[in-house]
């Protein structure tokens, strides 16, 4: 029951850090995505305007 405990345990723990490193990846690339829409809005802006 012992080696039981353990292994949930470290899989819990495996699985919290793999979700912190998901949310900081995801909210990395939101920021990457929105910097990138932005991006192109104001390029068509001045090409537009012109």
């Amino acid at each position: 029951m012992f080696e039981n405990w353990i292994f949930y345990a470290v899989a819990l723990l495996v699985i919290i850090a793999a979700a912190y490193m998901i949310k900081k990846v995801a909210s990395c690339m939101l920021k990457i995505i929105v910097f990138i829409v932005l991006l192109a809005a104001l390029g068509a802006g001045y090409f537009y305007l012109s």
